[in-house]
């Protein structure tokens, strides 16, 4: 039996520096987040497979699955 729930902890922050003086200057937004989700099972590229008599083949993998999320951007106030 396969299902698509898991528990998430996540953690992050981020900050925003101003390139200007103005309120309304543009800034360079930079944040993080990590997700530790624990043991899930999903399918990748090539983890289906049709067979010849039209019936698939799927074989999921079950693993840990964290992932780091990094951001960075730039942002303005459209006053």
């Amino acid at each position: 039996m396969h299902d698509d729930l898991t528990w998430v902890s996540e953690i992050g922050g981020g900050v925003r520096v101003a390139l200007g003086r103005s309120v309304s200057s543009p800034a360079l937004d930079l944040g993080i987040r990590a997700m530790r989700n624990g043991q899930a099972s999903y399918v990748t590229d090539g983890g289906a497979t049709q067979n010849r008599d039209g019936s698939f083949t799927i074989r999921p993998i079950r693993s840990e699955a964290h992932l780091l999320v990094i951001q960075l951007g730039l942002s303005a106030s459209l006053r």
